[in-house]
């Protein structure tokens, strides 16, 4: 999104001594994740932001309006346990045991995340507004989630030797090198 308050219009430059006018511009605001001294940190456009954990990662982001999530984990990797914010402020995920938090999606101020949790072995998780009601015990972990234009839920599951797609109460192989 534009950064509010940010200069845009026509930009002139300069070339072979005369003046030519360029299309419009905006600015973006980038951001990047993940940890720093092994707190669980994000940087919007270079400046750092920690979040209230003293150990941990962010693993994915949403940015939606003026809204930043971020999924990860606090503690040790897969020994610590899931976590979203919403702003840097915790978000309500149920207990799964340990595990990591991999993807979010989120429309308006509806969320959804996956993950994965030790609660029953090692699974995958979704968690739909925080809470974990989706255990797929087939798969070791979720990697990935997104949400299609009619708010319908994909997600992208697996084990170490098979990965599967699932689309609400439809569910898809995914094909690879360990298939052939």
């Amino acid at each position: 999104a534009a950064r509010e308050g940010a200069p845009k219009g026509m930009v002139e430059v300069p070339a072979n001594g005369e003046t030519m006018e360029v299309g419009e511009f905006k600015f973006y605001n980038l951001y990047a994740y993940g940890r720093n001294f092994g707190a669980p940190t994000y940087w919007k456009n270079g400046v750092e932001i920690q979040l209230p954990e003293p150990n941990g990662a962010i693993t994915d982001m949403a940015i939606s309006g003026s809204d930043v999530w971020a999924v990860g984990y606090n503690g040790a990797k897969y020994q610590g346990s899931p976590r979203c914010w919403k702003n840097g402020k915790p978000k309500y995920l149920s207990d799964v045991g340990t595990g990591i938090a991999t993807a979010i999606a989120v429309s308006d101020s509806n969320f959804h995340v996956v993950g994965n949790g030790r609660i029953y072995s090692g699974s995958a998780v979704y968690w739909d507004q925080g809470v974990g009601g989706v255990f797929f015990s087939w798969a070791s972990g979720a990697s990935d989630i997104a949400l299609d234009n009619n708010n319908n839920v994909h997600i992208l599951a697996g084990s170490w030797d098979s990965h599967h797609l699932v689309n609400g109460a439809s569910m898809m192989r995914l094909t690879g090198a360990e298939d052939r």
